[in-house]
């Protein structure tokens, strides 16, 4: 599991802290979605990693 705040970590990046200073309540919405996005991809690697079957497509496409 990450251990930094994900929204800090971003606001790093000029492209987000740039974005959060035009359209702040878009990015707000935009910036959840991502940190779910990366959530959601991080437990699919997790499972993958932990896989220790044949069928990796099949553990790929399971149920999170």
């Amino acid at each position: 599991m990450p251990t930094a705040n994900f929204k800090e970590f971003l606001m790093g990046e000029v492209r987000y802290s740039s974005l959060q200073e035009k359209f702040p309540e878009q990015a707000d919405a935009l910036l959840a979605k991502t940190e779910q996005d990366a959530m959601d991809k991080l437990a699919v690697y997790k499972r993958l990693a932990s896989y220790k079957g044949n069928n990796v497509e099949e553990a790929a496409s399971a149920k999170v």
